[in-house]
């Protein structure tokens, strides 16, 4: 079975500090797309990320980043 996790030993060297929240995908109307992007969702998690490790000694402005994950009964993630 897959996981979603990092593998052992492995650094996690970008996109390192975050936060993440469980969230609804709540379609416009006529958007375009079809699957879960045109009917929505209930069952979603939002991670906010930031690419570079945030320092006051290094940091030179912020690179964002958001991904989200839709879960879906009988598919693996």
């Amino acid at each position: 079975m897959a996981q979603d996790v990092m593998g052992e030993g492995r650094a996690k060297t970008i996109h390192a500090q975050g936060l993440v929240a469980k969230v609804s995908w709540v379609p416009v109307e006529d958007n375009g797309y079809s699957g879960i992007y045109e009917t929505g969702s209930d069952h979603v998690i939002m991670r906010l990320s930031e690419a570079s490790n945030l320092s006051e000694f290094i940091s030179k402005g912020l690179t964002p980043s958001a991904a989200f994950k839709f879960f879906i009964d009988g598919t693996e993630s």
